[in-house]
């Protein structure tokens, strides 16, 4: 991701429309779970390959506000998108961010009178990415501008900083 948006330059407003922008190995302009997870493991793959990161520790952060669903119109959890089968990567250690994964049991209710379920799915899904030995690192935040705090709370754990 950092081709895309540099990690040491955090702005909700860019950081929204970089994202938004970024075409998945799949070509469409959508950054669904599981494409948007795979693009970040291969460049992270292709760069331990190189011997100029020998050494490195590596790290990847998942952030996002929804499940695995297969395209826009689709309001429900869809294996085909959901990033289990592509963990645990070698090597690398997982964090996962939920944001505002309460909003998904109210689109819901609000979309199919449906109540519950998609929250709580949501969140199974993103602590099944990290490492079972290290459930604090999924984290979950309620608002956007929440995001800077946890994504320090993760660099001070990458870093063994407080």
């Amino acid at each position: 991701a950092a081709d895309f948006l540099p990690i040491n330059f955090y702005n909700p407003g860019t950081y929204s429309s970089t994202v938004n922008s970024i075409f998945v190995p799949n070509n469409k302009p959508a950054t669904y779970m599981k494409d948007g997870f795979i693009l970040a493991k291969e460049k992270i793959q292709q760069a331990q390959q190189e011997p100029e990161f020998a050494g490195y520790i590596w790290n990847l952060i998942l952030m996002t506000d929804g499940m695995p669903v297969a395209n826009s119109a689709d309001f429900g959890f869809n294996s085909s998108q959901s990033p289990l089968s592509e963990v645990p990567i070698p090597n690398v250690r997982v964090f996962a961010i939920g944001l505002n994964l309460n909003a998904l049991d109210d689109e819901n209710i609000r979309v199919r009178g449906v109540s519950g379920g998609f929250a709580d799915e949501a969140r199974r899904v993103l602590r099944a990415v990290v490492d079972p030995n290290r459930p604090g690192d999924f984290l979950e935040v309620q608002r956007v501008d929440q995001l800077p705090a946890k994504y320090r709370e993760i660099l001070g754990t990458i870093c063994g900083t407080p």
